[in-house]
């Protein structure tokens, strides 16, 4: 089970796996401050960047980030 993290939500007792390289994503964007860094960074493209946070917010079931014109917070 290679790159899988099991992590309990909020939202009852059932457990869901996420993806390490979906994390990793996360911590990326939050501690560059925007997708473009955090792609350079982890050398991804931007693109791949945003598709990965995506997916990480769809399992989620909410947004993670506040997007603000070209940063987070």
């Amino acid at each position: 089970m290679d790159n899988i993290f099991f992590i309990k939500f909020m939202n009852g007792d059932a457990m869901s796996s996420l993806d390490l390289e979906l994390l990793r994503t996360f911590v990326g964007i939050v501690d560059c401050g925007g997708f473009t860094r955090a792609g350079e960074r982890l050398n991804r493209t931007q693109s791949t960047i945003s598709q990965q946070i995506k997916r990480l917010e769809d399992h989620v079931g909410q947004p993670l980030l506040i997007r603000q014109g070209r940063g987070v917070a």
